[in-house]
Parts: C-alpha cells; sequence; structure tokens
C-alpha cells in the first residue's frame, strides 16, 4: 500500500507542476494579448501607457475600447490611483498567522526550526527543502523583474517564486525563501536542479544584504551570514 501511495503521490506532483506550467504559458499568452491593446490605447490617449490596461477590470477594458465609459477622460487618474495603492500593499509585510480570538493555537515561537537555530547563533533558520551545502554572493530579488542583479552562481534570496522564476534556477547555486514549505513551488524546482535550498526563513530578504556572502546548509536547514547582513 506504500509503495502505491508513493507512485501516486510522485505522479500526482508531477501532474500538478505540468499543470501550473500550462498555466503559465497560458497567462504569457493573455499577457501579451492585452499589452498589444494597451498599446493601441495608449497611441489613441485613452491610456498614458500599454501596462496600465493591467490595472482595469475586464468590464472597464470594454467600456473603454467601445467608448462607452461613463466618464470619459477619467479612466488615466483612475490608473494612477491604483498604480498608487499596488505599490503601497507590495511594500506591506502581511503578518505570518491571522488569528480569531476564541481557540488554541500552536506556540510558533517553539518550532524545531527555531531550537536548531539556537545552537547556531550566526543562522537563520528554515526547512532544508534539497540537501547540500553551497557558499556564495546573496541576490536579493523581490520580484522575477529584478532579475538583471542576479550574478551566475549567486544564491537567490526571495521571498516566495512561482513558475515564472524557471529560466533563473539553472544559473544559481543556492535558494533561500521567506515562505513556502517541501510542496512549495521553489522547493519542488530547486530538488529537480539539486540546488541546495532552505525555505520558511522569515524575513531572509532583510536580514541578508544583497552581494554580501552567505552559506545554504540544506541538510540542516540553516543559512549562515558570512559578510552583509545580520541573523
Amino acid at each position: 500500500v506504500a509503495d502505491v501511495l508513493l507512485r501516486w503521490t510522485q505522479k500526482s506532483i508531477q501532474l500538478r507542476e505540468r499543470a501550473r506550467l500550462k498555466q503559465a504559458l497560458l497567462y504569457s499568452r493573455l499577457r501579451r494579448i492585452s499589452l498589444a491593446l494597451g498599446a493601441q490605447l495608449a497611441a489613441s490617449g485613452r491610456l498614458a501607457a500599454a501596462d496600465d490596461i493591467f490595472y482595469l477590470t475586464a468590464d472597464e477594458v470594454e467600456l473603454l475600447v467601445s467608448g462607452s465609459e461613463m466618464f470619459p477622460g477619467h479612466t488615466r487618474e483612475l490608473v494612477s490611483l491604483r498604480r498608487a495603492a499596488h505599490s503601497e500593499l507590495g511594500a506591506h509585510t502581511p503578518p505570518d498567522s491571522m488569528r480569531l480570538p476564541a481557540g488554541a493555537y500552536l506556540d510558533a515561537s517553539i518550532t524545531p526550526q527555531t531550537a536548531m537555530a539556537g545552537d547556531n547563533a550566526d543562522a537563520l533558520a528554515g526547512v532544508g527543502a534539497c540537501g547540500g551545502r553551497a557558499t556564495a554572493r546573496a541576490a536579493i530579488l523581490l520580484d522575477v523583474t529584478q532579475s538583471h542583479r542576479l550574478q551566475a552562481g549567486d544564491i537567490l534570496v526571495t521571498r516566495q517564486t512561482d513558475p515564472g522564476w524557471g529560466p533563473i534556477f539553472p544559473l544559481i547555486s543556492g535558494l533561500v525563501i521567506e515562505r513556502g514549505g517541501m510542496l512549495s513551488h521553489g522547493a519542488i524546482i530547486a530538488r529537480e536542479f539539486g540546488i541546495p535550498s532552505v525555505v520558511g526563513v522569515k524575513d531572509a530578504t532583510r536580514r541578508i544584504q544583497h552581494g554580501g556572502s552567505i552559506t545554504v546548509d540544506g541538510d540542516r536547514g540553516l543559512v549562515h551570514v558570512l559578510a552583509g547582513g545580520a541573523p
């Protein structure tokens, strides 16, 4: 029974990643179509830039294209306000958990990761997602659009990953992610490439400096900050 469950689990993980890849390809095509439409709207003066279209709902785009918007000339101001709100929300760090007033909760301060870090004062603790050790320059990327800051052989330090990060993985020697677990996207891809990785490292992007030297210990779930940043 255990062997059957193992095979089904392995197959399910493969299918899950394949579905996410197909989803990403579909989104890429929709993005190109949207940008083409946005470019036409920008050329006509109804939008300031092609990517403004991503700050409108489907209904708003339909009204804008048909010339039936309720308040002509209001769209550019609306996009500007939504861009500002998006930027403000993007800079906000949500809490790790949201609790209701009643109920029993696990004390998050008492975890195997915390206990392990206690014996390693210079280390940040998380969950080892792929074994091995790597020492290299840390590249702090908050978004995949910052990939120009990455150099071949760097250790990628980020908040979370999705299929859009796929092309970056062959370039890195290690991976540190703030969120996620053993079955999160970054952890699975790291294992496929054999990249030493630690996930669930709280505030890693703030506690490690871009360009600093760090060591990723995927076997023990630890990240040692050697230079540039303090645990």
